[in-house]
Order: structure tokens, then sequence, then C-alpha cells
């Protein structure tokens, strides 16, 4: 088997249905299977895969496993060559993942490969992909501090953003990220994704730990996927998806940082935080959206 196709769903039935009469449609030259892992939708998903797709592998999951738990099943119980892993908000265009694949083919050292993406409207979504973050920047991004160095803080967000690069170009990075073709090989070696992060930051620890280990990351300027983005997260509770936004960083700054560096972002973090709620609350500003602080 060339590619398994992993697409994780969470009550997003209707997105879970045409991403996979997308893969089966613009998918050829490959031999491929596709697994549905449903993270306990209420929304009738794991029905619909068993009627509408009967060549399809579905696991339906008896409680939300959220990302990194949900992925690491379809993984384990797939066996091809590679590892396609994306959400259901996804659909697939002109053969690119057999474009994916056979890029992957020629260039044996890249772990993980990514790829661009529109938003259903025909927008490019520009921002995709990152460097790691630097002990500077996360002090910077996430906290209070951040106002005080303004500048400072410009020249890193730059940096990490690949400022200068537009994204359409072909070029190896630091992260990919959303949608992306594993190397199972490559896996094997580095390990699947840690299964103490619920929804952020896997794809900036697994990618790190893969470079560890000596492979490349590649994003390929070849063809694209179109995207909805965050279909499951636009319909959960914003407090709690921020709280485990926070877990999640705190986690991946501990794992990249150690504990110290990691308590005092954090510390910093959740002082910002109330900061931010007083001076909303006293009227002298309007907090705009934001997932690390849980403003809506």
């Amino acid at each position: 088997m060339d590619c398994s196709v992993i697409l994780l769903n969470y009550n997003t039935k209707d997105y879970l249905e045409r991403c996979m009469r997308s893969v089966y449609r613009h998918t050829s030259a490959i031999s491929f299977d596709v697994w549905a892992v449903d993270n306990a939708s209420q929304d009738g998903s794991a029905a619909m895969v068993k009627e509408k797709f009967p060549q399809a592998h579905l696991i339906a999951n008896q409680e939300n496993l959220f990302v990194a738990k949900g992925f690491n099943v379809g993984i384990r119980a797939s066996s091809g060559r590679y590892v396609f892993i994306g959400d259901a908000d996804l659909e697939f265009t002109d053969n690119f993942l057999a474009k994916m694949v056979e890029y992957m083919d020629k260039n044996p050292r890249v772990a993980v490969l990514g790829c661009p993406f529109y938003y259903p409207n025909g927008d490019f979504f520009s921002k995709c992909y990152s460097r790691d973050h630097s002990f500077l920047f996360s002090l910077l991004n996430f906290t209070f501090l951040g106002k005080f160095f303004r500048e400072t803080l410009r020249k890193l967000t730059y940096n990490f953003e690949y400022g200068e690069w537009d994204r359409k170009s072909s070029r190896a990075v630091e992260i990919v990220d959303t949608a992306v073709l594993f190397r199972r090989e490559a896996l094997d070696q580095a390990g699947l994704y840690d299964e103490k992060f619920y929804l952020y930051a896997i794809q900036n620890d697994i990618c790190l730990r893969l470079r560890q280990y000596g492979w490349e990351i590649y994003y390929l300027y070849e063809g694209h996927l179109a995207h909805a983005q965050h279909q499951s997260i636009n319909k959960a509770n914003w407090k709690h998806i921020s709280t485990l936004y926070r877990k999640d960083m705190a986690h991946y700054f501990y794992k990249r940082f150690g504990w110290l560096a990691s308590m005092t972002i954090m510390l910093l973090l959740h002082i910002t935080r109330y900061l931010v709620y007083i001076a909303a609350a006293l009227g002298l500003f309007k907090p705009k959206k934001n997932i690390a602080f849980g403003t809506p």
C-alpha cells in the first residue's frame, strides 16, 4: 500500500463526506486506503461513513480522543508506506496526493511533506508554516512584555513566520501543519504524536523530533488542497478550547525549553490574561479574539 489517508472527524459530517468523495475522485496512479477516525461525533458521521463509503475503514471512538490520540489510532491501524494526516474539512484536488507520494519517493530523506491551502472562497492561505518557537519570541508573543519591546517582537515574528516567503515556491521548512504526508519509516524511528497534547503544538513537537533524528521537512508547491479550517473548533466551547490551548503550549514549552522557562512564560501569560480582563472590564479597550487569553 502506497498511502494510508487518515481523516480525523468531530461533528463535521457534511465536510467529512465531501472530503472523502474528493479523495476517491481526485486520487489515482497510487494504491491508497482511507481511514475515517471519528471522535464520538453526535451528528451521525460514523453512520454516514458506513452507508456511503463501504470501501473505507471506519474507526468509531467511544469518546473524543482529541487530535494527537485520534490520529495515532489511525496511524497504528493503517499500513501504508506513507501516512497522510488531515482534518475532515479538507478537499483534495488534481491528484495532488499522488504528486506528494511521487516527491517522497524521489527524496528519501524527507520525513514529512506539507502543501499549500486555499480557502473555499479561493483565497490563498499565506500564513501556513513557521519556524520553531524561540524562548524570546514565546516570552514576548504570549505576554505583556511584547508591548514594551514591539520592534523586537516584530522582527522575531517576521523570522518566525518566514516573512520573506510568500508560500508560492517549494522549500525546506522547520514545521509543516494541518495536512501532511508522513514517511512511516521516519515515524517508526522518531515516534508518533505525543499523546499528552490535546489539539495544539503537536506538529511543532513531532517535526522537531524528526529533525533531531536527521530527517528533513519540506513544503511542496506543486498543487494544493482546499481547507474550510476550524470547523470542529468553531462548534466547541471557546473557553474550553482556550484552556486546552494553554495546556498544550505549557507542555510544548516544557519539552522545548525546560520546566523553569515554561513556568516563566505561562505565569506571565496568566498575568497578562488577568490584566486584559481587568482593562476590558474597566472599558479601557475592547480586546481582540485571542485563543491564548480566552477573549472572545
